[in-house]
């Protein structure tokens, strides 16, 4: 049932996300799957960050066909290798003293079509239109959202710098193209995490939260 005509999510959805942000459990096969997703990101990324410096340091040795720059060149891309390792601690450091991790359970709109997902994150960006009486959930799901982007905008910078650091320090190849996409993609995902979070910051700005009045004094 809808609640109106121009809402394109059900009721059923809003009081699912509603439920999940006052701190209702994930169903057991939603929260493996928020798990299992969780870790083939992590696999993904060890497997690139490893295999970026296994490519630098042994590439000549183990025949992937790329050799080392020397000279300035290389000399700037070490420094840029090294650089990453230094921006990826202190963005965990960061976001550890601020207590700014995001939650991984409980995603407000976890397992929902992707339609549905969409719809509501472009609500909470304040992108599109929102249907009456849904402000407060909306508001919460952006604080999430900002959450979430903070993440990105902290660890995006020191995949910039591997990329970079070592498209300067080897010679170009099919290895390196490789690399160079990701670098591009990298980049992609910083400029719209940065986008984004502006657009979930003006939302929860745009909607304060709302506050009970005091009942008036009988008399």
């Amino acid at each position: 049932m809808r609640r109106n005509s121009g809402d394109p999510i059900s009721d059923a959805t809003w009081e699912t996300v509603a439920e999940t942000i006052a701190g209702r459990p994930l169903p057991a096969v939603r929260r493996r799957r928020q798990q299992w997703r969780v870790v083939l990101v992590v696999l993904v990324m060890v497997a690139l960050v490893g295999g970026v410096f296994v490519g630098v340091w042994s590439g000549p040795e183990i025949d992937l066909h790329v050799e080392q720059r020397g000279g300035l060149q290389g000399a700037v891309g070490a420094v840029l290798l090294v650089a990453a390792i230094v921006a990826w601690v202190a963005a965990i450091v960061w976001l550890l003293r601020r207590n700014t991790f995001p939650p991984l359970g409980n995603d407000p709109t976890s397992g929902f079509r992707a339609r549905e997902r969409q719809a509501i994150d472009r609500m909470a960006r304040g992108v599109s239109a929102r249907p009456a009486g849904r402000t407060d959930v909306l508001r919460a799901v952006a604080e999430r959202r900002r959450r979430d982007t903070t993440l990105s905008v902290a660890l995006a910078p020191g995949f910039l710098l591997l990329w970079s650091g070592n498209l300067l320090t080897t010679t170009w190849s099919a290895f390196t193209a490789i690399q160079a996409v990701a670098l591009v993609f990298f980049a992609v995902v910083l400029a719209l995490a940065l986008r984004w979070r502006a657009q979930y910051r003006a939302f929860v700005e745009r909607n304060p939260p709302r506050v009970e009045r005091e009942p008036e004094p009988a008399g």
